[in-house]
């Protein structure tokens, strides 16, 4: 991976993680395009640990507030405990990443996925813990590139009649320790021998790093802004075009 490249791909993080239409299956694209046919997912990792950090910076009143709600922050644990299961399939998963031939079908789904949440939004009588868990399981279809982390949740909750804005906050405090969650999982794995991360110089993940962060804080601003006049058909169909094309080059 070359430092041109680098840039491009952290670049793209920032601009693709806050909006619904899959930063992983952007990356992985992009990857394949350049012909980088190792395994960068720890890089993509960096990537995604930058725009944590923009998350941490522009959603710190939030984060606070759920910190000190009890009702939010069990809502944020409770949304997270289906991803603990699906650790024993990360295998299956990385195995994924290594066929990009399936991108394609995955930016479909996202875009179906999308299309439904918004379509059918409408307030339902679901309970909080039952909400967040539906919206934990929904994330789990994520961890396939291609399947939008942000536009499965936002979608969920919006299939359960929560207001956009407030359904991409939550997406985005799920991040935190979804995000957390993948870095050090990864690096565990490193450090004990298991795995060995891409062969690439230290300041190339520092690139990565402070690009996707910079770029992923102004981006998450906009984002807010936009969810509040901007249904998620647009970017359902957005999904659904780089899906096709994706199969097409494929």
């Amino acid at each position: 991976m070359s430092l041109i490249q680098a840039v491009l791909l952290s670049l793209l993080q920032g601009l693709a993680e806050f909006l619904p239409i899959s930063s992983s299956g952007h990356l992985k694209l992009l990857e394949t395009f350049f012909g980088l046919q190792g395994k960068f997912l720890f890089f993509d990792l960096i990537c995604h640990g930058g725009t944590l950090f923009s998350i941490l910076l522009v959603l710190r009143k939030e984060i606070k507030g759920a910190w000190q709600n009890k009702k939010e922050f069990w809502m944020v644990v409770i949304a997270t405990l289906p991803l603990f299961p699906l650790v024993f399939a990360i295998k299956t998963v990385k195995d994924v990443y290594d066929k990009p031939h399936l991108l394609g079908y995955f930016f479909l789904l996202t875009s179906l996925i999308l299309f439904c949440g918004e379509y059918f939004s409408r307030k339902r009588s679901v309970g909080t813990k039952t909400s967040a868990l539906l919206i934990g399981l929904a994330q789990g279809l994520a961890l396939l590139p291609g399947i939008s982390r942000s536009g499965s949740t936002i979608a969920m909750a919006r299939f359960l009649g929560w207001e956009r804005v407030k359904a991409a906050k939550f997406s985005f405090l799920l991040a935190i320790p979804t995000i957390l969650g993948g870095i050090t999982l990864e690096s565990a794995k490193i450090i004990l021998g298991k795995e060995q991360a891409p062969n690439l110089p230290f300041f190339i993940y520092i690139v990565g790093f402070v690009i996707s962060f910079a770029v992923g804080s102004f981006m998450l601003k906009g984002v807010l802004i936009l969810f509040k006049r901007v249904s998620l058909k647009p970017f359902a169909l957005y999904c659904a075009v780089v899906g096709i094309v994706a199969l097409i080059l494929t």
